[in-house]
């Protein structure tokens, strides 16, 4: 029988068992866009996902079912759920989160974690998954090579301090906004070309530890 994609799949040429191709899970409509301008159709496909993905530890089966945008993400993957889940089955070598540094981003990133690891744990076992890390701020001054690119307030804070230190001012700043309003060279660099972008791989250790933190909101929801 032949696979059911979902129609928002800007699906790539080569699949797995083929090494190298990856399924770029993007949040929202505007960022597939983004990601689809600078990707390489050859072997990278993109997926959005719209809207928060169910919570997997207080919805039921039948409301994980009904998700349209995490039954994408398993017809996407192709290879079953649950105890139906088979890894040399799955369409791509990598499944990797592409959503928006802040807040919600992060959650929406956490509740689709927390999706794989119920239902596709040996993807995480297989060390297959991983999250883009778009950068937040671009900083740009005289005196600065090339621009420099952060991806917390944190870590923002820390870069205009040493800037400081060095005598460097008159800085141009950008914060982006999200996935789509960075630019394609910058997003291609940090988020898709191998040879430029950092990538962090998402293990069950990581998945443990998020609903170990939903378990504590729920416990003290101050």
């Amino acid at each position: 029988m032949r696979d059911v994609l979902p129609d928002q799949l800007d699906d790539c040429q080569l699949h797995w068992p083929t090494p190298g191709s990856e399924l770029i899970i993007a949040e929202g409509i505007s960022a597939a866009n983004a990601l689809n301008v600078v990707r390489s159709p050859e072997w990278q496909a993109v997926l959005p996902v719209q809207g928060k993905p169910q919570n997997v530890l207080t919805s039921s089966q039948i409301r994980i079912e009904a998700s349209a945008p995490l039954m994408g993400v398993r017809d996407a993957i192709g290879a079953g759920l649950g105890d139906g889940f088979v890894l040399n089955r799955r369409r791509y070598e990598r499944v990797i989160l592409a959503f928006d540094p802040d807040a919600d981003g992060i959650h929406s990133r956490a509740l689709l974690l927390l999706f794989l690891h119920r239902y596709m744990a040996p993807l995480l076992r297989a060390g297959a998954v991983f999250a883009a890390r778009p950068p937040l701020w671009q900083i740009a001054a005289k005196g600065l090579a090339e621009p420099v690119h952060v991806w917390t307030d944190g870590q923002y804070n820390d870069v205009c301090a040493q800037l400081d230190d060095r005598g460097i001012h008159g800085r141009d700043v950008d914060r982006y906004r999200g996935i789509a309003s960075i630019p394609p060279q910058i997003l291609h660099a940090t988020c898709l070309d191998p040879k430029t972008r950092v990538l962090a791989r998402l293990t069950t250790e990581h998945a443990i530890a998020t609903m170990a933190a939903y378990d504590r909101a729920r416990m003290d929801p101050r």
